[in-house]
C-alpha cells in the first residue's frame, strides 16, 4: 500500500468507526484492552496479504490512539512549541510526528496541541478513550508490540518523508496569521457587504424620507385650501342665512300686507256698494226702503247719530233702543220672514255702530 492511499484512508476514517472495529468501545468498557489485543493489531498492521488496506488503516490508528493514551499525561504537562511541518498536516503526519521519539516533549505536544487543534472529534475520543479504560492492565509503550509499533511508524515517515524543525520554528504561527488575515478578509468581505446593503437601505429610506416630505408638503397645501374653502362655505353659508332670514321677514311682511290689501279692498268695495245705492236713492227721491239701501246709508245716517255723538256710552244706547224695537224677540207668534228681517236689520244696525 503506498503512502497517499494510507493517508487517504486514515483521514477518511471517523471514531464512529474507530470506536466499532474490533469492538473496541466495549472492551474498553470491560477492560479488554491488553497485551493480546495490542498484538492482534500488529498483526493487522503488518500482514497486508491477509487484511485489507482499509482493516489496517483502522488497526494503526487504534494503535496509534492506545500509545497516544500511555503518553497523555506527559503530553499535557509539557508546554507546546511553535512547528515547522513541511507539506500537509494531516492526521498521520500528527501521528507520525507525535509519536518519534526523536523529539523532544515540547515537540510532541505541539503536535498534540495541533492534532486537538484540527481535528477536535479525534482528539476527544482519544481523551474519552482514556478516561474510560482506566487503569489498563499495561499500556502499549510498555510491551514489545509497542516497539513494533514505532518502528513501524519510522518506516511510513521516511517514506512519507515526514520530519520536523526545530524548536523555535514559526511555521504555525505563519499558519496561524495566515488564517486570522483570512479570517480578518472574510470578516471584512463580510462587512463591506452589510455596509453595501446598509447604504442601500440608507438610499431606500432617503427617497422615502423625500417622498413622505413631498406627500406632506401636498397634504399641507389640500390643508390650507381646505381651511380657505371651508371660510368661504362658512361665510357663504351666513350670507344665505341671513338672506333667507330678511326673505323670510319679507314674505311674511307681504302677506301681511297682502291681508291688509284684501281687507282694505273689500271695505272699498262694500263702500263703493253703499254709496251707489245712496246716490241712486237720492237721485230717484225713492221713499221705498231696502236692506240693500239700508246698508249703504251712511253709519251716522242709519243710526241717526250726529257729528261729535260717537262715544261708547252713546251708540251702546242707540244699540239698546233699536233692539227694543227691533230685537228678533220682539216678533215671536209673526211669520218666520218678519223674525228674518228684524235679525237682518239689527245686524246692519250693529255694523254701523261697530263702524262708527
Amino acid at each position: 500500500m503506498n503512502e497517499s492511499s494510507f493517508t487517504r484512508l486514515i483521514n477518511a476514517q471517523s471514531p464512529r468507526q474507530l470506536r466499532k472495529y474490533l469492538d473496541y468501545a466495549k472492551r474498553i468498557k470491560r477492560g479488554e484492552i491488553d497485551e493480546d489485543f495490542y498484538q492482534w493489531l500488529m498483526r493487522i498492521i503488518a500482514d497486508d496479504e491477509v487484511y485489507e488496506d482499509e482493516e489496517r488503516a483502522l488497526a494503526f490508528e487504534l494503535a496509534a490512539a492506545e500509545y497516544i493514551v500511555d503518553l497523555l499525561e506527559r503530553l499535557e504537562q509539557s508546554g507546546g512549541v511553535h512547528l515547522f511541518i513541511s507539506g500537509t498536516t494531516d492526521r498521520l503526519v500528527l501521528y507520525l510526528g507525535l509519536l518519534n521519539e526523536s523529539h523532544s516533549w515540547e515537540e510532541r505536544a505541539a503536535y498534540w496541541d495541533l492534532l486537538k487543534e484540527k481535528y477536535p472529534k479525534h482528539g476527544s475520543w482519544i481523551r474519552r478513550a482514556r478516561e474510560e479504560g482506566m487503569p489498563r492492565p499495561v499500556g502499549l509503550s510498555q510491551v514489545e508490540a509497542g516497539q513494533f509499533f514505532l518502528s513501524y511508524c519510522q518506516q511510513l515517515a521516511d517514506i512519507a518523508d515526514v520530519g520536523a524543525g526545530k524548536s523555535g520554528s514559526v511555521n504555525r504561527e505563519i499558519e496561524r496569521l495566515e488564517d486570522e488575515v483570512q479570517k480578518r478578509d472574510e470578516a471584512l468581505a463580510a462587512m463591506e457587504g452589510d455596509l453595501e446593503f446598509a447604504e442601500d437601505r440608507a438610499e431606500r429610506a432617503h427617497a422615502r424620507i423625500k417622498k413622505l416630505d413631498e406627500e406632506m408638503t401636498q397634504v399641507r397645501r389640500q390643508l390650507n385650501e381646505a381651511r380657505e374653502n371651508g371660510e368661504k362655505l362658512r361665510s357663504e353659508r351666513k350670507v344665505r342665512i341671513s338672506s333667507q332670514r330678511e326673505s323670510s321677514q319679507a314674505q311674511k311682511e307681504l302677506e301681511t300686507l297682502q291681508r291688509e290689501y284684501i281687507k282694505m279692498q273689500h271695505s272699498l268695495r262694500d263702500m263703493a256698494k253703499r254709496l251707489a245705492f245712496a246716490d241712486q236713492a237720492r237721485s230717484q227721491g225713492a221713499t221705498t226702503w231696502s236692506l240693500d239701501y239700508l246698508r249703504s246709508m251712511d253709519s251716522g245716517e242709519l243710526l241717526g247719530v250726529r257729528e261729535g255723538m260717537a262715544e261708547n256710552e252713546d251708540l251702546s244706547k242707540v244699540r239698546r233702543r233699536f233692539a227694543n224695537a227691533l230685537h228678533p224677540d220682539r216678533v215671536r207668534g209673526l211669520p218666520a220672514w218678519t223674525e228674518a228681517l228684524f235679525s237682518e236689520i239689527m245686524r246692519i244696525v250693529n255694523g254701523a255702530c261697530d263702524r262708527k
